[in-house]
């Protein structure tokens, strides 16, 4: 749900249309331009429960900016991108989250060349 409201709100969503005449025009909904780089916008974002309850991303995510424009990290000389998470295990042990997290990103098809990894809170030197 997260990913999804993110999404929304930068890159925009159709919701709907309107019919005047013979045209449709679409009714989209999207961030303001000007919003898009204000860190308090997004951390304020709201976003949809399991239980339908609407709460701001910073109750759910920790929002942080790392790295520039043209900062290319490496491990082993391989380009990586790396993302990750931090598990409520009140609500769901670690173990089971990562296995469906594999679970549903082994159905993603990826391009060649671009590989799909997890690692622990022990690889990379300590690093989550």
């Amino acid at each position: 749900m997260i990913g999804f409201a993110l999404k929304t709100a930068y890159n925009a969503l159709d919701v709907s249309s309107f019919r005047e005449g013979d045209e449709d025009y679409d009714i989209t909904v999207q961030l303001p331009e000007a919003e898009h780089r204000v860190t308090d916008v997004l951390r304020e974002l709201m976003i949809p429960t399991p239980n339908g309850e609407m709460v701001p991303l910073s109750t759910l995510a920790a929002v942080d900016y790392s790295g520039s424009i043209g900062d290319i990290v490496r491990i082993n000389n391989k380009r990586v991108v790396t993302v990750k998470a931090n598990v409520d295990e009140t609500k769901i042990p670690g173990p089971v989250a990562r296995a469906q997290a594999e679970a549903l990103l082994k159905q993603y098809h990826l391009p060649p060349g671009y590989t799909i990894g997890f690692t622990g809170e022990k690889a990379h030197g300590g690093r989550k």
